[in-house]
Formats: C-alpha cells, sequence, structure tokens
C-alpha cells in the first residue's frame, strides 16, 4: 500500500468540491485510511508530511520493504537508524 502526499490528499478533496460546485449538488464525502498498513510513501516532497516519514541513517542497510520480505523487520528500526526529518 502506498500513501500519497497532504498535497495530493488536499488536491483530491479540492477536486470534489468542484465537482459539487460545477453540479450544483450536494456534497457528502466519506473517506477512509488504511495509512497504519502502508509501506511506502509517492514523495517526501511535502514539508507537511516530514514528521511523519522515517528512514534510515546507516548506509548499507537494506531497505525496509526487504527486511519486511525477508522477515527480518523486527530491529530494522534500530539496525538502521531510523529517523524522522530534522
Amino acid at each position: 500500500k502506498v500513501l500519497v502526499s497532504t498535497w495530493e490528499h488536499t488536491q483530491r478533496l479540492i477536486a470534489c468540491r468542484l465537482q459539487a460546485d460545477i453540479l450544483n449538488s450536494q456534497l457528502v464525502l466519506v473517506a477512509r485510511t488504511d495509512a497504519e498498513a502502508a509501506t511506502m510513501i509517492d514523495s517526501n516532497i511535502d514539508p507537511v508530511d516530514h514528521p511523519h516519514i522515517k528512514g534510515a541513517t546507516v548506509p548499507g542497510v537494506e531497505p525496509l520493504f526487504e527486511a519486511i520480505r525477508k522477515g527480518t523487520d523486527k530491529d530494522w528500526e534500530q539496525r538502521a537508524g531510523c529517523m524522522t526529518y530534522p
């Protein structure tokens, strides 16, 4: 599962609102998230997302998706020196 940036999500909400305005229609927006199960993010460009993005700081450590596939992800954060953006 892939997370989209806050900017992209906001743009989708704006597009929904625009469609309701164009159609002169009432809008009820129902959404759900499965963000806890997501393992990838499509972009790290949005500064609003930075406090929520973790990454490895130790060179040579396998990417998280590989550790998950091999079943060695339990201590990955410690081995990778996992940090968020400063």
